[in-house]
């Protein structure tokens, strides 16, 4: 299934699909590991385990794709539902878990790399009921005090 990509429909007299698909990019998964196994903690996967078990916060980091940057900032993966990654969101936040004005998108939708749900690679082979937060933060707090949703996010 192609995204919704406004640039692609007339919007006068009608909406008309432009005969051209878009070729969206995804990020080296290799790359995303790395930001994974990145030995120090955010600020927010540090603060999360001063509230929750070590265990399910380190359950909820690799499920979601949840990784560190070298200057120690939270790296978001949007992993779409065939696995690949299209697009990462960065943010930095204070020992508070609260979030900063300070973010990064490093792949741009001018480079051809397009946005996913959070969590949208969560949905294949998903019993449980969804739910829908604003931003990747409100999916990782409450699958982990309300496991029994998938919690995803449309940052």
């Amino acid at each position: 299934m192609r995204p919704f990509i406004a640039s692609h429909f007339k919007l006068r007299g009608g909406v008309t699909p432009i005969s051209e698909p878009t070729k969206i990019k995804t990020v080296d998964l290799q790359l995303v590991n790395q930001f994974q196994e990145y030995g120090k903690v955010n600020n927010l996967l540090h603060y999360l385990r001063t509230r929750y078990s070590s265990k399910d916060v380190d359950a909820v980091k690799n499920r979601c794709y949840i990784g560190t940057s070298t200057k120690l900032w939270t790296v978001f993966w949007l992993i779409n539902k065939n696995g690949n990654a299209q697009k990462a969101k960065v943010v930095y936040y204070t020992t508070d878990g609260k979030r900063t004005k300070y973010f990064k998108v490093p792949y741009k939708n001018k480079d051809g790399y397009y946005s996913c749900l959070f969590g949208e690679h969560l949905l294949n082979d998903n019993s449980k009921p969804i739910t829908l937060g604003e931003i990747a933060k409100t999916a990782l707090v409450p699958s982990i005090v309300f496991p029994r949703y998938t919690w995803i996010a449309y940052d």
